[in-house]
């Protein structure tokens, strides 16, 4: 009986340190490649180009802004580094079948589901200290480093996952100042004449610029406007469109919803819950079988 628990065990053990360098692996990746995911998936035929929403500029790999998820990747690392380390030190269990190792096993197991489940509880609530925290950093960003014109690689970034996502800012439009919404053009003057395509944005992605002579400051950055509002082939025509609906707050084309309800959270109450449920059932496992070995030890000393 001893025998085949211990073999059990084993297979648990490799099976933990397996899925938890696995979840490891994967959520560090996932973080680190965030703008090449964005890169690759935008639609350049969802809207007409508009020369008020600024994307011609390189977006970075990991669309690391001030650190935003700094909490959130210290959260999914204790999440899934202890799987890893209960597979380690489950091995001591099974070549030195010691009642008390048994024992620290089991409270180890305990506090590690323990760990496991806040953290997890922390992913999942949007009020939570881990998301108010990456929502504080990614707004900081947006107001250091927006731009209407000429726009900049995070300016480029935003309005990439605005567009894509029908959403504005980060916890919707008040996200954004007027000092940052302002922009001037004069007739014959070229604002995009000293920048070069980026590799990302296809040749036959034209941004015209058209022939007026404008300035003012928007409510709302013109990136939050519905794809309505861009339909026009006329780039005049759509540029006067898209003025009149960033210079009020109350348009009903504007997006109201953050972006980042939209992406992120969608994220952690859907696939990360297949993930936590993993490591959770995992866990459990790797608790009960070392008590049972634990139980097995001693039953053997007292006969």
């Amino acid at each position: 009986m001893l025998s085949l628990i211990r073999i059990l065990y084993a297979i648990i053990c490799i099976f933990s340190c397996m899925i938890g360098l696995t979840f490891l692996i994967v959520f560090d990746m996932s973080f680190s490649v965030l703008g090449v995911v964005l890169r690759n998936n935008f639609n350049f035929k969802y809207r007409n180009p508009s020369v008020l929403v600024p994307i011609w500029f390189n977006i970075a790999d990991d669309l690391y802004f001030n650190e935003w998820s700094k909490e959130m990747s210290r959260s999914t690392f204790v999440m899934f580094i202890i799987p890893v380390v209960e597979g380690i030190f489950g091995f001591l269990l099974i070549f030195f079948l010691k009642f008390w190792i048994s024992a620290v096993m089991s409270v180890m197991g305990i506090l590690g589901i323990i760990a496991q489940s806040y953290f997890f509880a922390q992913l999942r609530d949007p009020n939570g200290r881990v998301h108010s925290a990456a929502r504080d950093a990614l707004k900081l960003v947006i107001r250091r480093s927006y731009q209407l014109l000429p726009g900049n690689s995070a300016t480029a970034a935003f309005n990439a996952l605005m567009i894509m996502g029908k959403c504005c800012g980060i916890e919707g439009p008040k996200d954004f100042v007027k000092d940052q919404l302002q922009f001037s053009l004069i007739q014959g003057q070229n604002p995009l004449l000293h920048f070069t395509r980026p590799s990302w944005i296809p040749s036959t992605y034209k941004v015209v610029v058209p022939k007026v002579t404008f300035s003012s400051s928007f409510k709302v950055p013109p990136a939050c406007c519905d794809t309505v509002v861009f339909k026009s082939d006329n780039e005049t025509q759509r540029f006067y469109e898209v003025v009149g609906c960033a210079s009020t707050d109350d348009s009903p084309y504007i997006n109201q919803e953050g972006c980042y309800m939209h992406y992120f959270l969608w994220f952690f109450r859907s696939e990360f819950n297949v993930a936590y449920v993993l490591c959770l059932t995992i866990g459990l496992a790797w608790t009960c079988l070392g008590i049972l070995i634990g139980v097995q030890v001693m039953r053997s000393h007292l006969s």
